[in-house]
């Protein structure tokens, strides 16, 4: 395995990462609000992108033929993610924060499994292969993976630029005010239930956003990439580089620290014997280095200035 792409690789996962980052820390770290299936968001954008771009003979036994541009299949996961989020926040936001972490939770299992049945529509187990990239045919095959890369980081400035103006607006600083006590931002004429909602639904698109760049990065789409191990990899991400602040490594420091040492060990020469024994080890040095972020920098390795509502 060369180091350019597996470096490509793992910045592209991490970049990737990071926009999940920034939507969790809009919806968590901004507007309190616990989503416990980002995954699920995720694989809504992933699918809804790949139903809407995918020709037939690509998408196998699908019923749905659309064929889409893949700009605009983005446009289109951003969409659908969003409306899920509102579909979901609108009968739950307004009984409390937990009511969202349990369904939002709940909502990852049922999106995969529904993913696995609906063959008529997802193809089931069998998913979606050999899916197209941006600009591939222009692009040497050994060259591809920096541009994927490079798109992905792209993305991932704009997306940050995006929220970070959102959570410096007035817009922003409410929510922070609602997250610290909603009794005052009642008190003040705060619409709590209506400002959470928008923060929710945002963040939702924003994951959608991210499960094409996925699709990208994958080259597919099938129901075991969405597993609820993605959203523990992004709540591990977010509480690395600190809630409530976008700045820093762009919020995605969490992420790369968060990938480097899963990726890294990869790079052990082992047998395949030793292969279970790696993955452990993988998990074991992400749990480490979560402890010691949280002993010596309980709020994050870059944490949010308090007293000041800025990103």
């Amino acid at each position: 395995m060369g180091w350019v792409p597996f470096v490509a690789g793992m910045v592209t996962v991490a970049g990737i990462y990071g926009i999940l980052s920034l939507a969790l820390n809009l919806e968590f770290g901004v507007a309190g609000i616990i989503n416990f299936g980002v995954v699920a968001f995720f694989a809504i954008g992933a699918y809804a992108y790949t139903i809407f771009t995918a020709p037939r003979p690509v998408s196998g036994h699908s019923l749905i033929d659309l064929g889409g541009p893949m700009w605009l299949g983005m446009l289109v996961a951003a969409v659908v993610a969003a409306v899920a989020g509102f579909l979901i926040g609108w009968p739950t936001v307004k009984l409390g924060i937990e009511y969202v972490a349990l369904l939002t939770f709940a909502l990852g299992e049922v999106i995969r499994h529904a993913a696995i049945n609906a063959t008529n529509v997802t193809n089931g187990l069998r998913g979606f292969t050999q899916l197209a990239q941006p600009l591939r045919e222009y692009i040497q095959s050994s060259s591809y993976d920096i541009l994927l890369m490079a798109i992905t980081l792209c993305f991932l400035a704009v997306m940050y630029f995006f929220v970070q103006r959102l959570t410096e607006s007035p817009f922003g600083r409410a929510l922070r005010g609602i997250r610290e006590s909603e009794e005052v931002s009642l008190s003040i004429g705060k619409n709590v239930f209506k400002m959470r909602m928008y923060a929710f639904v945002i963040g939702c698109a924003v994951s959608g956003v991210a499960g094409v760049l996925y699709v990208w990065y994958n080259t597919l789409t099938i129901p075991s990439l969405y597993s609820a191990e993605i959203t523990f990899a992004i709540w591990i991400a977010l509480l690395l580089g600190g809630t409530g602040n976008n700045r820093g490594a762009i919020r995605a420091l969490g992420a790369f620290v968060f990938v480097a040492a899963q990726e890294l060990t990869r790079f052990v020469q082992s047998s395949p014997g030793m292969a279970s024994t790696l993955a452990s080890v993988r998990t074991m040095i992400v749990g480490l280095v979560l402890i010691l972020v949280m002993r010596y920098q309980p709020r994050g390795i870059i944490p949010e200035k308090k007293g000041i509502f800025r990103g």
